[in-house]
């Protein structure tokens, strides 16, 4: 079976360009770069990707893919607070880009069905099923009375501010990591509790 056949192949070019356009960015990577890293030729590669930004929207849908079950019950009655702590912890394993990052790449993307099919998957995928759970959290008493939209932005807001880690975040002086949480499942847990309690000494 030849490379350009096998299954794995996608996932393998997957894995190396993510590697690469999360620590260079899309304009500065090529694809004879994604090929070397992945040992693939450029036939193979775009066997299966069409082009560079085919290949960068590709991993973005892939980060995406099963969100939405994360933030489903795992059993009868599961508190809303671990279902977001579950969905949180993912996020911060899986994303070391934040989405401000992502979205300035996905600037240099031209093609339209593009940004309306990572649109959909967002939508699909991450944020409709944030705010259903957020909606019955609320319906359940388990949240105070409110705007599920407005919990939905709170929750995502928070959440790409603790993407990725003091790299990322060096234009910004005043901000400081010494405190934050390096593992992810510690950080998700003081995201969420922000966001259930916010700051507040009562």
């Amino acid at each position: 079976m030849s490379d350009s056949v096998r299954p794995e192949t996608a996932t393998m070019i997957l894995d190396a360009a993510e590697q690469l356009f999360e620590q260079k960015g899309y304009a500065a990577v090529s694809m004879r770069e994604i090929c070397t890293a992945c040992g693939v030729t450029k036939p193979t590669l775009y066997y299966y990707f069409a082009d560079k930004e085919a290949l960068y929207v590709a991993t973005l849908l892939r980060r995406l893919e099963g969100m939405r079950t994360l933030l489903q019950p795992q059993v009868p009655a599961e508190p809303i607070r671990t279902r977001l702590i579950r969905l949180a912890t993912h996020v911060l394993t899986r994303m070391r880009t934040n989405v401000d990052i992502m979205m300035r790449d996905m600037e240099n993307i031209t093609a339209v069905e593009h940004h309306q099919r990572l649109g959909e998957a967002f939508a699909h995928e991450l944020y409709h099923p944030l705010f259903r759970a957020l909606s019955q959290g609320i319906t359940a008493g388990e949240l105070r009375p409110g705007d599920p939209a407005i919990y939905t932005k709170l929750y995502l807001g928070l959440l790409n501010a603790f993407i990725g880690g003091p790299a990322q975040h060096l234009r910004s002086r005043a901000v400081s990591w010494a405190t934050v949480p390096a593992d992810p499942a510690e950080r998700a847990a003081l995201i969420v509790d922000l966001v259930l309690h916010g700051i507040a000494n009562d």
